[in-house]
């Protein structure tokens, strides 16, 4: 498990961090990286969507030859079929030897809110930040290795009440009195609410920009490997 953490604005750090978030996935996928697998690029969530379209634009940015593939196949409820069932599907079809999936994340610290690009090859299991989550994407249900990378870009609104309480109780609060104190404010409907800041539309595309030029330094035919 691997994090970048960039401090202030990410302007003017952008080869830096996709230098970090290059040299994160060759850590990651070092073993493989010798036999120059076909590697297929996943960008998962919903375009349509701007706080879930981080891995869609991802996709769209990554520099696809013929041992680069790119892909994004929505969301379930948008096209009635698994995104584990595409994933594997189409890496069973072209051959894949690793599978990188880009998905959005949610924290519960706002100064990780775009900032914070977390990277395992432990998979991930797409919708879960939501609560909505569906069948996990990872070695064991694809059979091929995958490397997940994420940029939080909302924080649960209930974070925001435990952080005011521990402020007001200068951090002494229990965990029961801050959960009665976000149920109290937000009601039982909003406990599990998750918000984003206003600028996410321009933060999501500076992010996955940042992502998919990482991938291409390390995955295209026209870097080296």
């Amino acid at each position: 498990y691997i994090t970048i953490d960039c401090e202030g604005r990410l302007s003017g750090k952008e080869s830096a961090v996709q230098r970090a978030v290059r040299d994160a996935l060759r850590e990651l996928a070092a073993p493989l990286l010798r036999g120059n697998p076909k590697t297929l690029v996943v960008g998962l969530g919903n375009r349509f969507v701007t706080a879930d379209s981080l891995g869609a634009i991802t996709a769209d940015g990554v520099r696809a030859d013929k041992r680069l593939v790119a892909l994004s196949p929505g969301v379930f409820g948008m096209t009635g079929i698994e995104s584990l069932d595409i994933i594997k599907g189409v890496a069973d079809r072209i051959g894949a030897g690793l599978i990188v999936v880009v998905d959005t994340l949610a924290t519960a610290r706002t100064g990780r809110l775009f900032k914070s690009f977390q990277l395992t090859d432990a998979g991930l299991t797409p919708g879960s930040a939501a609560g909505a989550g569906r069948q996990s994407i990872s070695y064991s249900t694809v059979g091929v290795p995958v490397v997940a990378v994420g940029v939080p870009v909302c924080i649960y609104a209930r974070s925001l009440v435990y952080s005011t309480a521990d402020t007001v109780t200068d951090g002494s609060a229990k965990q029961a009195a801050k959960y009665d104190a976000a149920f109290k404010v937000l009601g039982e409907d909003n406990v599990a609410l998750l918000l984003t800041p206003k600028e996410v539309d321009a933060a999501v595309a500076e992010c996955a920009r940042l992502i998919s030029g990482g991938v291409n330094m390390c995955f295209s035919d026209t870097n080296n490997r």
